[in-house]
């Protein structure tokens, strides 16, 4: 994907989440039941944690490090998503509200700071095993806020009192 349009999509589908649960009730926000025993505020704080792992890869990529994101741990996605459920759900909800809205800039300035060529390029970083950059961040941001922002959109429809 071409840098400008993986830039394009990263600030839609961050506006797409953060209009979706604007003006609902903070008290449905926090309710669990979003997705599982989540509540909409653990899943802002599940893909600010998830997005923040792939700021750091992005850093150490263009240092030229292999990075020791939670991306490479030896740990399932479903134990490091435990570990960080259990750290991270009390914490205020506009407290994750303002870290999720904000942390969309710092991920797009990291990727500004990416040519095109390094983006899209299969054997620059081999820690990817032939994948790109571009592609990972596609999935670990991207579609990844994508499925939750259809759990989110069910949660909120259903609820009654949004």
């Amino acid at each position: 994907m071409k840098k400008s349009d993986l830039l394009e999509a990263l600030e839609t589908s961050h506006e797409n989440f953060l209009s979706l649960i604007e003006g609902a009730p903070i008290d449905v926000l926090i309710q669990p039941g979003a997705a599982g025993e989540w509540s909409v505020k653990d899943l802002m704080s599940h893909l600010l944690i998830w997005e923040a792992e792939t700021i750091k890869l992005l850093y150490m990529a263009g240092s030229q490090r292999k990075p020791d994101t939670a991306h490479f741990k030896t740990i399932s996605d479903d134990e490091q998503n435990k570990i960080w459920y259990a750290q991270f759900k009390d914490r205020p909800y506009e407290r994750v509200w303002n870290d999720y809205a904000a942390i969309r800039e710092q991920t797009i300035e990291r990727i500004s700071e990416i040519s095109d060529a390094d983006l899209n390029n299969t054997t620059r970083y081999p820690w990817l095993k032939g994948g790109t950059l571009s592609q990972w961040i596609e999935s670990f941001i991207l579609q990844h806020e994508a499925e939750h922002t259809e759990s989110v959109k069910n949660w909120l429809k259903q609820s009654p009192t949004s």
